[in-house]
């Protein structure tokens, strides 16, 4: 099994973070990143990471977005891309059109995960950091 990390994308900086946290992932095969917006998107493209995981002899895709929610736009985008039958927008389209990213043509099945939504992990993460900006009281020295 091969999976994609699939990202909005930023600049270089976020597209590196992005790419350092998926280097570390342990899913038992290839793991390749892709991202839908700016300069990381050109460079990988989700087509291009599909036929190289194709490639590599992988009998099924599994795409995990890197986004917070499954209903917007971008995961529509990546909806589309992995072949589900949804209608994008002009804008999404057009964000697809300029980066050169493609529906493509595998006979590798694609299985698509949500985004983070309604996860325990999320709403954990997200209240740790929340509390790290509460000023704690100074501990009484002895």
């Amino acid at each position: 099994m091969g999976t994609i990390v699939i990202a909005h994308g930023g600049d270089t900086l976020w597209n590196a973070t992005v790419q350092q946290s998926v280097a570390s992932a342990n899913s038992g095969g290839p793991v390749a990143v892709s991202f839908l917006m700016g300069p990381g998107a050109a460079r990988a493209r989700f087509q291009d990471v599909v036929a190289r995981l194709e490639k590599q002899g992988v009998l099924q895709i599994v795409v995990l977005p890197r986004l917070v929610s499954s209903f917007n736009g971008h995961y529509d985008q990546i909806r589309f891309l992995t072949g589900e039958p949804v209608t994008l927008d002009n804008d999404m389209t057009h964000h697809l059109h300029m980066s050169g990213i493609e529906r493509p043509t595998t006979t590798v099945p694609i299985r698509l995960a949500k985004a983070l939504d309604a996860s325990p992990d999320r709403a954990r993460i997200l209240s740790d950091r929340a509390l790290a900006f509460i000023p704690r009281a100074p501990t009484a020295r002895r």
